[in-house]
Parts: C-alpha cells; sequence; structure tokens
C-alpha cells in the first residue's frame, strides 16, 4: 500500500493553472450567493414597509370600518386584548429600562447614611421630631432626590427607575437620641466603588439643602460607610418578574389565538393606534421613514463570500481528488515513490493563459523543464553514459496508461534521440502485466525506463511494474515523465 504524499506547494501552483475555472465557479456562486442575498434583504424592506403603511395609515377609518357589523362582545374581547398586550409593553419596558433588573443581587455595592434630625423649639419637641422623620422620608422618596442621584450616578437612566435603588426607613426606637432627636436609614445602590464620593456628595448637598430650609430643626449626617451585600428581595423580585413576562407572553399568544379574524384585526389595530400615539412629539412624516429604510440592494459582503466560496470549492474538490486518487500527480512522488530517477521530462507549456504569458509563479517553478532543448541534450548525455559506462545497447520502454496521438509523438522522438545515444528503444504496454507469463515480455536482461504521463498512469500500475522488474532482476534506468 503507497504512501500517499502531497506537496503542498506543487498543489498550489498547479490549481494556478486552473485560473479560468476557478474564477469562472467563483463568479457564478458570487452570483448565487448574491442573489439570495437580494431576496432577502428584499422581503426585509417590504415588510418594513407595510410596517410604515401600517403606522402612518388612517387607523380610525379602519377601526370604524371594520366596527360596524362586529357584535359588542367582539368589540369588547379585542379591547381587552390590547389592554392585555398594553400591560405586556409595560412590563418588556421596565425590563428593559430598569437598573435593579440589570444588578446582580449577591454582590450588590451599597453606600449605607445615618441622618440624624433634632429639634431646638420650645413646644411638644417629640412630636416636631416625628413629623420631620416623615417630612424627610418623603424628601428622600421624591423626584427631586432620584433625580439628582441619577444626574450624578446614572446619567442615562430614567429618575423613576432610581427609586428602586434608594431605601429611606427610620432607626428604631432603641437606637433614637431622645425625643428631641432621632435618626434615619439612607441606603443608596451604586454603580461602583468609584462613585462612593460622588454619592456622597449627592447626599451631603441634599442633608444641607434641607437643613437649611426646616427653621428650629438641625439636620446632618452622622454616619456613612459603603459595603458590598446580597439581597434576597432583589434576587426574588428580579426571577419573579422574568417568570411572570414569559407566562404572560404565552398567555397573551394563546389568548390571540382564540380570537375570530376580525377580532385580531381590530386588536392590531388599537394596538398600533396605541403606539401611533405614544410617538407621536417626535414621529416623523411618512416620506422621511421610507427614505430612512435600507433599500434592497446587492451587498459586497455577499460578492466577496461568493468568490472565496466559489476558490474553497475548487481548490477543495480538487484537494479531495488529490487525496483519493491513484494516478501520478507530480513527478516528485514518482522518484519518493520507487527510487528512480527522471531521465526526461517534457513540459507543455502551450495554451496555458496568462500565468504563462506573464512569467509568473507556474513559469517559475517550472523553468527547468521548459527548455525543451536543453531536456533532450541532458537525455542523450544520460542515455551514452549507459551505452558506454554500461554496455547497454537496447532499452525497453514500457507505456503505463493507454497511448493518444500526442503520446505517440512523444514516445516517436523519444526513439530518435535515444538512437542518437546508440540504443535501441523497444515499446511495451504494461496493462498487459499480470496476464501473461513476466518473463516473456521483457527483451533479455536489457534495462527498463518507464514512459509516464501526469493524471493519466496509475500508480498501482507503476508499484506492479516495479514489483515485475525486481522479480526478473532487471534494471529500471529511470523514467521519462510528460507534463501536459
Amino acid at each position: 500500500m503507497l504512501e500517499k504524499k502531497i506537496y503542498l506547494f506543487d498543489y498550489l501552483i498547479k490549481e494556478l493553472r486552473k485560473w479560468k475555472l476557478i474564477l469562472l465557479v467563483s463568479l457564478c456562486v458570487g452570483a448565487l450567493i448574491s442573489a439570495l442575498g437580494y431576496i432577502q434583504s428584499n422581503r426585509s424592506y417590504e415588510a418594513a414597509v407595510d410596517a410604515i403603511e401600517l403606522e402612518y395609515s388612517d387607523i380610525d377609518d379602519q377601526i370604524s370600518e371594520l366596527t360596524e357589523d362586529m357584535t359588542d362582545e367582539s368589540l369588547s374581547n379585542a379591547v381587552k386584548y390590547s389592554d392585555k398586550e398594553r400591560s405586556l409593553r409595560s412590563q418588556e419596558e421596565y425590563i428593559d429600562n430598569s437598573i435593579l433588573m440589570t444588578l446582580d443581587g449577591n454582590n450588590l455595592h451599597e453606600a449605607n447614611y445615618v441622618i440624624s434630625i433634632e429639634y431646638h423649639g420650645n413646644d411638644n419637641s417629640s412630636d416636631k421630631v416625628a413629623d420631620m422623620v416623615g417630612i424627610l422620608i418623603s424628601a428622600f422618596n421624591s423626584d427631586d432626590f432620584s433625580t439628582a442621584v441619577r444626574d450624578e450616578l446614572y446619567q442615562e437612566k430614567n429618575a423613576s427607575y432610581i427609586l428602586e435603588l434608594i431605601n429611606i426607613e427610620k432607626t428604631s426606637n432603641a437606637q433614637n437620641i431622645s425625643d428631641a432627636a432621632s435618626t434615619i436609614n439612607l441606603t443608596i445602590i451604586i454603580p461602583n466603588e468609584r462613585d462612593v464620593a460622588d454619592c456622597d456628595k449627592v447626599v451631603n448637598g441634599y442633608v444641607s439643602e434641607l437643613n437649611g430650609s426646616t427653621g428650629n430643626y438641625k439636620i446632618q449626617v452622622i454616619n456613612s460607610n459603603e459595603a458590598y451585600v446580597s439581597d434576597v428581595l432583589i434576587i426574588n423580585k428580579q426571577r419573579d418578574t422574568y417568570n411572570y413576562v414569559d407566562s404572560y407572553r404565552t398567555k397573551l399568544a394563546t389568548d390571540k389565538g382564540n380570537l375570530a379574524s376580525d377580532e385580531q384585526k381590530l386588536a392590531d389595530l388599537l394596538i398600533a393606534k396605541e403606539r401611533q400615539e405614544e410617538g407621536s412629539a417626535n414621529k416623523k412624516t411618512k416620506k422621511e421613514a421610507l427614505d430612512e429604510l435600507a433599500k434592497p440592494g446587492v451587498s459586497k459582503k455577499y460578492i466577496l463570500a461568493g468568490i472565496f466560496l466559489g476558490i474553497i470549492l475548487v481548490m477543495g474538490l480538487d484537494f479531495v481528488i488529490l487525496i483519493i486518487t491513484t494516478k501520478t500527480n507530480t513527478m516528485e512522488e514518482i522518484c519518493s515513490y520507487f527510487s528512480i530517477k527522471p531521465l526526461l521530462v517534457c513540459y507543455n507549456n502551450q495554451d496555458k493563459g496568462f500565468l504563462t504569458n506573464s512569467k509568473l509563479i507556474y513559469n517559475w517553478q517550472y523553468k527547468r523543464y521548459s527548455d525543451v532543448d536543453k531536456q533532450t541534450d541532458n537525455y542523450i548525455r544520460q542515455m551514452e553514459v549507459l551505452n558506454k559506462d554500461k554496455g547497454v545497447n537496447e532499452i525497453e520502454l514500457i507505456t503505463c496508461h493507454d497511448l493518444d496521438d500526442a503520446d505517440m509523438e512523444y514516445i516517436e522522438k523519444l526513439k530518435e534521440n535515444t538512437e542518437k545515444a546508440g540504443i535501441k528503444l523497444f515499446e511495451k504496454e504494461a496493462e498487459f502485466i499480470g496476464k501473461i507469463d513476466t518473463s516473456s515480455q521483457l527483451r533479455g536482461d536489457s534495462p527498463v525506463m518507464l514512459y509516464i504521463r501526469q493524471n493519466r498512469t496509475l500508480l498501482t500500475r507503476l508499484s506492479d511494474v516495479k514489483a515485475m522488474a525486481d522479480k526478473n532482476q532487471r534494471e529500471i534506468a529511470g523514467f521519462v515523465y510528460i507534463d501536459c
């Protein structure tokens, strides 16, 4: 069993000889992929146009026309579904925009503050302190404070989502200072430890502002710290919210499937109207919306991908064929497999396209074969060496594949050049090996020379010839290799 060897550089060079086929296949595959990409792009464009047409259509007229013949029950079903869909949108919007839903409940970074309230008036101090505690709790739960925290720590978020990150509560009575004083605990979830200073700035500034407007009250931050904590309530809320939205979405899809076709259409129109009204403030004109759509076209990436795929397809197929083929592919593999030397290498450099004409890689690779006269002179010299040094007067040429007219021309020239060295050349077809007695095939004890043509001669047949020569103690002088 011959071990297949692949010479990668030779393989790549030979692939360049097929540049026309590679170019043709690449262009065809590129055109096919581009066409598929255009079809997909056009479908997306048409869907976007339909959505814009629906969004900018006179929905009220469509609703009026549709509801003329609908029963009260059908109208109620459509309205109920649109209400449920609105609720789902609200929940999805909350998940998408809420800071709390993105936090790691097991690793929260909190800033904690203890704020004292002292009353310095002459009347009932305990009631005054209790009143101020309630006022401060409301103040820290207000939009003003959440906006201040948002501006300093969460610049691009909606202030309404900041309130979820703030917890304010009165300290238990055991920790109160006296009837004329009390404390409250303020906790704020901050992005990371680098934001502690900014959070301190917000809280201290807000406390100072409150302290300056409360008359006989003294309000101040008496303690602050920051820590990483785990909050089970936040973890549970995140899990419950995601589960609720998933189950609600599934139920909503089931409810819509149970609606009649006219009820479904009315529900879609009601939903489209709500979305139209929600975005009416900054709404573009229909022409502007259509102009902003990407027109369907052939993307360069599809063309490049197709060309690249075409190249891979041709070269990959050739590589597979190279692996599984049993025919000769290069002169070097014959030398390697059978340990015999080339006596003559004929390279047909006709009609090889621009690579040969431009004297690029291919011609450079085979330049040592392209000089026919030099190769012929070298062959004659080797034959003369056999004739003079070894006394060879005749040599048997074994052809290892079916011959065509081109082969016959090469063999006739080979006979002429061999005779110039004083050696007669006899031809024998190797296809008969194994069918008759091998001892009767060869002429005496004359050396053997193999005639091999690229991609025509079977390696297994060469192996049989080599085995036959060894069995009959016949020397293989070398081989003639035709690369065309």
